[in-house]
């Protein structure tokens, strides 16, 4: 199974090729919290979809830029999680616990 990833490599070599501080991407950014910022660029958190485009944006940097394929072998069948439908990253498997059923 091939998954999409956010490579954070690519959005750091570009900030640090604008020579912004991560205070001035945030601004730029419309983000609130520089800290998110400086995480995405350590690649600590995968942020939001809107997050990810405001960011590149503020580096003039191509969204499709920043994603990588990954290939990945599955043991157990990925399950869409209700509340992250809209994520770009909404993965998530099954745990081994028996389901009781009413």
């Amino acid at each position: 199974m091939n998954v999409i990833q956010v490579d954070s490599n690519k959005i750091k070599a570009a900030a640090a090729a604008t020579g912004l501080t991560v205070r001035k991407i945030a601004a730029r950014a419309g983000i609130v919290s520089h800290s998110t910022v400086a995480n995405v660029l350590n690649g600590e958190i995968t942020p939001s979809a809107t997050n990810l485009k405001r960011i590149c944006d503020a580096l003039d940097l191509p969204i499709e830029d920043v994603f990588i394929e990954k290939e990945i072998k599955a043991t157990k069948p990925a399950i869409l999680r209700p509340t992250c439908q809209r994520s770009l990253f909404p993965i998530r498997y099954e745990s081994d616990r028996e389901i009781k059923r009413g």
